[in-house]
Formats: C-alpha cells, sequence, structure tokens
C-alpha cells in the first residue's frame, strides 16, 4: 500500500482529466504571501483555473503550507507543495 487513501486522484490525474475536457484550459498562480499565524510561519499559495479561454469566473484553489524546512520531506519546497496542492484543490472542485 502506497499510503494514498483509495479513491484519491492525484494531482497529475486530475490534470490529465482536465487537459482532455477542457484542452485550452489556463492556470494561473497568484503570488504567494508569508503569513505567521499562533507562531508558526505558513506559505499560502492560491491558483486560478479558467477552463476555457472566454471563462470570467475561474476555478480557484489555495492552501497555507507550513514552512518547517527541517521537518518537510522534500527540504525547502514548500512553494512547489503548495502550488501543486492549490492546483489539486482547484481542479478537484
Amino acid at each position: 500500500m502506497s499510503g494514498i487513501p483509495v479513491g484519491y486522484v492525484t494531482v497529475n490525474e486530475r490534470l490529465k482529466a482536465a487537459l482532455d475536457r477542457w484542452p485550452d484550459l489556463r492556470v494561473v498562480e497568484i503570488p504567494f504571501e508569508i503569513h505567521e499565524i499562533a507562531g508558526e510561519t505558513m506559505l499560502w499559495t492560491a491558483v486560478y483555473v479558467y477552463p476555457t479561454p472566454d471563462e470570467t469566473r475561474p476555478i480557484r484553489g489555495s492552501v497555507l503550507e507550513p514552512i518547517r524546512p527541517e521537518r518537510h520531506p522534500l527540504h525547502h519546497s514548500e512553494l512547489m507543495t503548495g502550488y501543486t496542492s492549490a492546483l489539486g484543490r482547484a481542479l478537484g472542485y
């Protein structure tokens, strides 16, 4: 067992499915922000997903990722993890 919950769809699978359905899909990354919450440094990332070129109301996904380089499995990759998670959320919506 890989530790991935049954029925979970990975972000790359979500993106492939969305591109199959909407080949002109566009993803826009929103500039990240750093926040202090309860003494912990957090990275906020968000994306807008526009399924079609004429879409005026994008789907938004966002996430707060703790900045803990000493504990993060990919060491200093919180920004990449945050944007990937935000994209996964938007595509899941």
